[in-house]
């Protein structure tokens, strides 16, 4: 019903309820009656509207509060996404730079192996070219041309091995002219002589270029006697016997001996070097961090380094042919033992590229237990490098 209906409806009631004489009085009541009607109505919408309103308001902050709170979330999220991006960038950078650390080590380790091989071959190629030099100025090639020619086509395939890094190849095959050259004078003169020969007198002679040959490894070794005294010496004793026994072995098994002899020697003079090198390495490193040095002493298996600090301390080290080494800390309080240990190996990988693996921890005592102990508790550690 609206609102003109109801104000009619009231006007009927009050026309219904009066008498003649009461008819002003009940026209003047509805019309009170519709007014107050009318503005109750209005308050009450008014009021309702005001309601609607506040709960917008509301439903409104609520979904900002929402939306913010989201926003919030997704920042940490990220924030914490590009945290872990950046722990695992360090982390392959830090793989990453350890293995090329690796490969370098290798790389060097190689590439000094094959540059003494190198170096040999280039050696003993010098010696060859001078054989072949004398025997065609005497003229006795004419009498071994066959001989003579193919032992040039050697040198020259020596020569093209190594322009093409094919150095062990070039190793080889200088051990097999060295083998024949040295008999091509002798071959020479008895075919110049026309002289024939008996099968134990062949022999008698390949003994002799074999040993020849022998000589001049010898001469060859002990031009390295300063880098490893012990290795060459003990490759000339072998090769002496190898010289004694020249006449019962096969060209193909002497060949063999020299190879590994000289194998061998050229190892253990490599290590020597690797060893020397690792040893300056740890008397600077711990003079470096306040210990007192003393005078590496050599056994025969190890070199011992000893080293004290001024309130007791002390550290070993003992390294071995190949470069490896171990070391230990003693005469420690606390955790100061494992402080001097990480400052020594940081220097010796930071600064001299030593790498240490294979740690094993002895004995290490905890900190002291009872504060006014007289009897200062031990820490050693043992790593190997």
């Amino acid at each position: 019903m609206s609102e003109s209906n109801e104000g009619s409806a009231i006007l009927a009631v009050g026309a219904i309820l009066t008498a003649p004489y009461w008819l002003p009085v009940a026209l003047a009541v509805g019309a009170t009656v519709g007014a107050g009607y009318l503005a109750v109505k209005g308050t009450s919408m008014a009021i309702e509207a005001h309601q609607k309103a506040e709960a917008n308001r509301k439903l409104c902050e609520e979904s900002q509060q929402r939306q913010a709170e989201y926003q919030r979330r997704q920042a940490e999220q990220e924030r914490k996404h590009q945290e872990y991006l950046q722990r695992q960038a360090k982390r392959e950078a830090k793989h990453h730079a350890y293995l090329e650390r690796k490969e370098a080590e290798r790389e060097a380790n190689r590439m000094a192996y094959f540059a003494r091989i190198t170096n040999n071959v280039l050696r003993f190629r010098e010696q060859y070219v001078g054989l072949l030099d004398d025997l065609k100025k005497q003229g006795l090639d004419a009498y071994i041309p066959n001989e003579f020619e193919y032992t040039c086509q050697q040198i020259l395939q020596i020569d093209n091995q190594l322009a093409n890094n094919e150095i062990e190849s070039a190793r080889d095959l200088s051990f097999e002219v060295g083998r024949s050259i040295h008999g091509l004078a002798t071959l020479a003169l008895h075919a110049k002589k026309q002289v024939k020969v008996t099968e134990q007198q062949r022999k008698k002679e390949l003994v002799e270029s074999q040993s020849a040959f022998i000589e001049q490894m010898k001469q060859n070794i002990a031009t390295d006697k300063d880098d490893n005294p012990q290795a060459v010496q003990s490759a000339i004793q072998s090769l002496e016997t190898l010289k004694l026994q020249a006449y019962l072995l096969s060209a193909k098994e002497l060949q063999e001996k020299i190879i590994a002899e000289n194998d061998r020697v050229d190892g253990e003079i490599a290590d020597e070097t690797v060893r020397r090198a690792v040893v300056k390495s740890i008397y600077k490193t711990l003079k470096q961090v306040g210990f007192v040095v003393s005078t590496p002493i050599v056994t025969d298996e190890d070199v011992l380094i000893k080293a004290q600090k001024p309130a007791g301390q002390q550290a070993e080290f003992a390294i071995k042919h190949d470069g490896q080494f171990k070391f230990k800390f003693d005469n420690y309080e606390g955790q100061r033992c494992k402080k001097d240990i990480d400052e020594v190996t940081k220097q010796l990988e930071e600064i001299y590229g030593v790498t240490l693996s294979d740690k094993k921890v002895l004995w290490k005592n905890p900190e002291r237990i009872k504060k006014g102990s007289k009897e200062l508790p031990q820490g050693r550690e043992e790593r190997t490098a």
